[in-house]
């Protein structure tokens, strides 16, 4: 069983304040108390032991450790990262560690911390280390060695079998995609092995970006970690500035009411107040970038962004349930397909239920549409469900199916859903969703009625994602979150919006990165387009008993 933290409270740092100047101390992971005249914190340390806490879990799990960090700016991330490499050194004989940093400053930086760790550890005399001119420190009692190197250096790692890695600040690499691929060459694969990537962010579409996705989604093997401003004991007024006059949410703006819901106290936002308008001149959005309360709003994108990106963030409402998942008085249920006045699908891939279907007998009250992959590699497939009296996504499925297989899911989500229309887009292998769809009896399929270039009336199955018609449909998609009409539940769609980007002069659309995914996107935009085309929805009441007529009986 790994327990870091007998080592970790053993090393010591130079610790920075901004008002305190400098200071050694020991590297603890236990809350501080608040009496301490320096840090003056509740709980120093809390972002730190979440990374141990993940880091032990993994290697007592047997497995490989491999997390991916998203922070906000000066939480000590960088500095718990190595210290962990430095102290694996001496727990693994032999290990052979790289410390990468995104500038050459900085790498000089963490070499020092790492020379100054070695300096003040405990153990210090027993071992003999050599190299340290070099930003290398190799122990010649065990074999281990740590290596800093700055990401200019693509050759970092190369020649040698590395058992532990930590990428610092990634998102500012200059060719990470080359530099990641030469290390993941040279990284052992089995337990005891770590590797530690952490960052702010910078923009959307990079590697870092991407990678943090891949996370999210379960499609690489780190588990994600996200640090928020609000909880760091640095970042209040009283802290930085000696005092605060914030203290009732009537004082607040819808921004700080959200960061209130969130968990920011009242001397966070006021610290924030501060610090939007002293370093970032009221740009709400460099300091969400800077700053983020949570990991959508920590990504911004260039100005190639095809969707506003204050409009993506606004309609964000986070899962009414845990994990998008039905809640009924009884617990949590998994959804699953049964022949019974309470059928649930049970569907292939990821579904995600954020709104149960109103079983009202209207099938005019939901609309469904679907992105088909071509098949099950590349850009998985999309199912969008929105209620079209709100324009709420009130489900969402992803997966990797065939065209023909993403039909029988179509069929069970959008017959739990009233039997509502479907529009299977007719690019992708569409074709043999809309096929199958007609096969299997579904009733209410989305017809595209256009006139040709004779002017003849056509109708079509599903709708044909051409060049122009595409546009219509992301135009649309524009016209509706700039006014504020969309809600949108689901992280996934929220991160493809948000890089959705103009990829050349002559208009073409897509991901911003060859990795990235669009499915969600355009299932969203051809799911609100195609609902919009059909007569409108509107609420039916039963009319009321008539006022009787007071004046019938006078014959009036």
């Amino acid at each position: 069983m790994l327990t870091l933290e007998p080592w970790l409270s053993r090393l010591s740092i130079v610790a920075k304040s901004e008002h305190r100047g400098s200071r050694v101390q020991p590297l603890t992971l236990r809350p501080q108390q608040p009496d301490l005249p320096w840090p003056r914190s509740r709980d120093f340390a809390w972002a730190q032991r979440t990374l141990v806490a993940e880091v032990e879990r993994q290697y007592n799990a047997g497995l490989p450790v491999r997390v991916i960090v998203l922070k906000a700016r000066q939480l000590g991330t960088s500095t718990i990262s190595s210290a962990i490499q430095f102290v694996w050194a001496f727990i693994h004989a032999n290990t052979q560690g790289l410390i990468v940093a995104h500038e050459n400053r900085t790498a000089q930086s963490l070499f020092e911390m790492t020379q100054f760790f070695w300096d003040s550890c405990p153990w210090h005399d027993l071992f003999h280390a050599k190299h340290a001119t070099q930003r290398r420190l190799v122990w010649q009692e065990n074999g281990s060695g740590i290596d800093i190197a700055s990401a200019a250096n693509l050759g970092a790692g190369r020649g040698r079998t590395l058992s532990a890695l930590h990428v610092s600040e990634a998102a500012f690499y200059p060719e990470p995609e080359e530099l990641m691929i030469g290390l993941r060459n040279t990284m052992s694969k089995g337990h005891g092995t770590i590797e530690v990537v952490e960052s702010t962010a910078n923009g959307v579409g990079d590697w870092f970006h991407n990678e943090w996705l891949m996370a999210c989604r379960g499609e690489s093997s780190y588990v994600p970690l996200f640090f928020p401003w609000y909880k760091h004991y640095e970042y209040t007024s009283e802290h930085e500035y000696g005092e605060t006059t914030l203290d009732s949410l009537d004082e607040c703006d819808d921004e700080e009411r959200r960061l209130y819901g969130l968990g920011a106290s009242f001397t966070s936002l006021e610290w924030r107040r501060r610090k939007l308008f002293d370093t970032f001149a009221g740009d709400e959005l460099l300091f969400r970038q800077e700053y983020p309360a949570t990991p959508e709003e920590a990504f911004i994108v260039s100005g190639s962004a095809i969707f506003n990106q204050q409009k993506v963030l606004d309609s964000y409402v986070p899962s009414p349930v845990p994990g998008g998942r039905l809640i009924s008085p009884d617990g949590v249920h998994d959804i699953r397909w049964v022949r019974d006045d309470h059928a649930r699908p049970d569907l292939k891939g990821a579904l995600y239920v954020f709104k149960a279907p109103l079983k009202d007998g209207r099938s005019d009250r939901y609309f469904l549409a679907a992105d088909p992959s071509r098949t099950t590699t590349g850009d998985p497939a999309c199912i969008q469900v929105i209620n079209r009296a709100t324009l709420e996504q009130v489900a969402v499925w992803h997966g990797r199916v065939p065209p023909r297989e993403l039909a029988h899911e179509i069929i069970k989500l959008g017959t739990w859903y009233n039997t509502c229309e479907v529009c299977p887009e007719v690019e992708g292998g569409g074709q043999g969703t809309i096929a199958t769809l007609i096969e299997r009896g579904y009733p209410r399929i989305y017809v595209h009625r256009w006139a040709d270039r004779h002017g003849v009336a056509r109708n079509t199955l599903g709708f044909s994602s051409s060049y122009n018609r595409k546009h219509w449909a992301i135009t649309e998609l524009q016209y509706l979150l700039d006014g504020d009409q969309v809600t949108i539940h689901d992280p996934e769609t929220i991160a493809q919006l948000q890089t959705y980007v103009r990829l050349s002069e002559a208009g073409d659309m897509g991901p911003s990165s060859r990795s990235g995914h669009d499915d969600a996107v355009m299932a969203l935009a051809i799911c609100l387009l195609a609902s919009r085309q059909e007569p409108a929805f509107v609420e039916w009441h039963a009319p009321s008993a008539p006022t009787p007529d007071i004046y019938e009986p006078l014959g009036r």
